[in-house]
C-alpha cells in the first residue's frame, strides 16, 4: 500500500513562495554546517561547482551497498491489535485508515490483528551528515567530502530549482531517526516516513535528509541540478 498521509512536516518545511522572494522564519535548530561524503573526487568537485546530483527512494532501496542501500527505505510495518465499535469513532476511524481499511458507513466494525505494510511510491533526496567523520565513512559512503556552510539556504535553492522541473507536494529537511520502522495500534509517527531507519546498522552516519515530494513519483530518476548561486555555501575539504 503506497499512502501519502503519513508524510508530515518534522523538522523544516518550506513553504512553496521562495519564487517570490519570501523567507521562512529562522529555525534556531538548524544546523550551522553540513557534510556530503562522496566516493568520487570529480563528482566532489561538480559539487563545489553548483552541480548537484540528486538520487530518490527507488534508487536507495536498490543499492548492494549496506551502507548506502536500504531496502525498506521510505516504509514502515503498521500492526493493529484490534478494535470494535461504530465507525465513526475516531479512534476506530484511524486504527482502520492505518490498517488501509475503510469502514466509512458500516453499521458495526471488529477488526483484530492487522498488519498494513506502508511505502512511499518514490521522491527525491539528498544524504548529508551532521558530523565531519571520514574515518566513519571511508569504506561505504565515500573517502571524498564537501563542507555546506548554509544548509538553510542551500536547501531552498535546489527547492527552488526543482520547482522548475516538478510539481512539488512537500519538501522537508530534517535528521534521520534510527528508531526502526514499526508503528502500533494509535502510536504517534515520531517522524515522516522518509525520515526513518533501523535501530542497527544506520546511526553512526548522523544523517541529515532533504527531501522532496513531487506529483508523478513514479518517473523519477537521478538527475543533476545546476546552481551556481548555491557554490558559495559548498567548500570541498578531502
Amino acid at each position: 500500500m503506497y499512502s501519502r498521509d503519513f508524510v508530515t512536516p518534522f523538522y523544516s518545511k518550506i513553504a512553496l513562495v521562495r519564487a517570490l522572494g519570501l523567507i521562512p522564519e529562522t529555525n534556531n535548530n538548524a544546523p550551522k554546517k553540513l557534510y556530503r561524503f562522496l566516493t568520487d573526487p570529480d563528482y566532489a568537485d561538480q559539487f563545489v561547482n553548483g552541480c548537484i546530483k540528486l538520487s530518490t527512494l527507488k534508487i536507495c532501496r536498490a543499492f548492494d551497498n549496506p551502507g548506502r542501500g536500504d531496502a525498506a527505505e521510505g516504509s514502515l510495518i503498521y500492526r493493529s491489535s484490534g478494535v470494535k465499535g461504530k465507525w465513526d469513532d475516531p479512534h476506530i476511524l484511524e486504527t482502520c485508515r492505518r490498517s488501509g481499511i475503510d469502514v466509512r458507513g458500516s453499521e458495526n466494525v471488529q477488526i483484530s490483528n492487522t498488519q498494513n505494510f506502508i511505502a512511499l511510491e518514490d521522491g527525491i533526496i539528498l544524504c548529508l551528515t551532521s558530523d565531519f567523520i571520514p574515518d566513519k565513512m571511508n569504506s561505504d559512503i565515500g573517502q571524498y567530502c564537501v563542507e555546506i556552510s548554509n544548509p538553510r539556504r542551500f536547501f531552498y535553492e535546489i527547492t527552488a530549482e526543482l520547482m522548475r522541473k516538478h510539481i512539488i507536494k512537500n519538501t522537508l529537511m530534517g535528521q534521520v531517526q534510527y528508531i526502526g520502522r514499526e508503528l502500533n495500534d494509535l502510536e504517534p509517527l515520531k517522524a515522516p516516513i522518509a525520515f526513518l531507519k533501523p535501530v542497527d546498522g544506520y546511526a553512526y552516519q548522523k544523517e541529515i535528509r532533504m527531501y522532496w515530494e513531487v506529483e508523478n513519483s513514479r518517473s523519477l530518476t537521478a538527475e543533476y541540478i545546476n546552481l551556481p548561486h548555491a557554490k558559495k555555501y559548498c567548500k570541498r575539504i578531502l
